[in-house]
């Protein structure tokens, strides 16, 4: 369940909850035990990495201010996944029910348990409807046992039935078939995806394909033609697996099919499903340097139009390389500035390059010249690659003030 997604231990934690005297049974320490073992691998691999997971959860995936959209979203999403009809019904009675034994206790624990969690992480940022989906057993038996002395409640239920799986069932005919892709839903997944594919793949003849800021796409393109492709995260999205998977090593130096908005720049069309906004450019000489993380960032010291910052930075040993050969010797790190919602205010270069970067892991001063404002800034570092205007993005969120 913690491979599958790590809330799954808010599953064990209201569990214990809703019973510490489990803590007196031996088979609970032996199940933790044999757990933690089990689950030792992907913390080691955590550890080796810096824990990006927790960096990426608790810190890249906030909203800098809170949106209300958040709350309205994931509760009216929570009563929509459990029933598109009768979902607020049963998530009432599961509430409502009084425990009958312990097993109900720990359901009913887990259950209201994952609710307010993610209710209270909406005031951090978007929460998808789906991570509740772990609460479901409880949903289904407790509300089930809830229902049983609710005749009239119970009527309901049958009443609308017909009508919640013609619902269901229709949803899930219009994913299954290949239709057009619809203009009326913003984010029309299910659909056209291998022609899409087929057609990228056409355009690319032969040549290693690179999506900018997405994920979808290259796994979708991966998955449908049997060939890797590669996301290229810039400061205008947020850093992901492809940030740490051996796909960008071996694209450096080579010829690649780069995907990105459709521009002066990527100005080969794209006739496909879903890249309507977006245009192409085969780059010969492809690099950029994403799998580098600068973090431990410190603002040291102010003057006149100068910051200083401390960082760390930590590159893979085979790009230590390419920092000290042409083109990628005089690549910039860039601090990028952000705005209250999160979008891309600014850029400042801070006159560091990488052929300044000689080890593995190190500690550098970025002395920075600067003309803001006084005030606090949120903001992330970013380093250059072929594309113009679209370097890497190299840290998670940091903040600094000048006064």
């Amino acid at each position: 369940m913690l491979y599958s997604k790590y809330h799954g231990v808010l599953i064990v934690f209201f569990t214990l909850l809703s019973n510490p005297k489990l803590f007196l049974k031996y088979q609970t320490w032996l199940a933790g035990i044999i757990a933690l073992l089990l689950f030792a691998p992907h913390l080691y691999w955590q550890y080796e990495h810096n824990f990006p997971s927790v960096q990426f959860h608790l810190y890249e995936r906030s909203a800098s201010v809170y949106r209300s959209s958040f709350t309205f979203e994931y509760i009216g999403g929570q009563i929509l996944l459990a029933g598109p009809l009768i979902g607020w019904l049963l998530i009432w009675g599961s509430i409502k029910l009084h425990p009958a034994n312990l097993l109900q206790k720990a359901l009913k624990y887990s259950l209201i348990g994952f609710y307010l969690f993610f209710l209270i992480s909406t005031l951090k940022g978007r929460v998808e409807a789906n991570w509740t989906v772990p609460a479901f057993v409880g949903l289904i038996a407790l509300s089930h046992q809830w229902l049983t002395d609710k005749p009239k409640w119970k009527k309901l239920v049958y009443w609308t039935l017909p009508l919640t799986l013609l619902i269901v069932f229709a949803g899930r005919i219009f994913m299954a078939l290949d239709l057009p892709v619809s203009k009326k839903i913003s984010k029309d997944e299910f659909h056209q995806n291998n022609s899409a594919a087929q057609i990228v793949k056409s355009k690319a003849n032969g040549l290693p394909v690179v999506y900018t800021d997405t994920y979808q796409k290259p796994s979708k393109y991966w998955f449908y033609t049997g060939e890797k492709a590669f996301g290229m995260n810039s400061p205008n999205y947020r850093r992901n697996n492809f940030n740490f998977w051996p796909l960008e090593d071996s694209l450096i130096g080579k010829s690649a099919y780069v995907i990105g908005p459709k521009s002066d720049y990527f100005n080969d069309s794209i006739p496909a499903a879903r890249h309507e906004g977006n245009g192409a450019r085969v780059i010969e000489n492809y690099f950029s340097f994403s799998k580098v993380m600068v973090k431990n960032i410190r603002k040291e010291h102010i003057g006149k139009g100068t910051i200083q910052f401390t960082c760390s930075i930590d590159a893979p040993a085979n790009y230590l390389s390419y920092f000290q050969a042409k083109p990628y010797d005089t690549c910039s790190v860039w601090i990028v500035l952000y705005d209250k919602r999160d979008d891309v205010s600014g850029y400042i270069n801070t006159g560091f390059t990488v052929n300044q970067i000689r080890e593995a892991s190190g500690t550098y001063t970025l002395s920075v010249l600067h003309q803001l404002k006084p005030g606090k800034y949120n903001a992330k570092i970013a380093i250059s690659t072929c594309i113009p205007k679209f370097p890497s993005l190299n840290s998670s969120g940091f903040k600094f003030e000048i006064e």
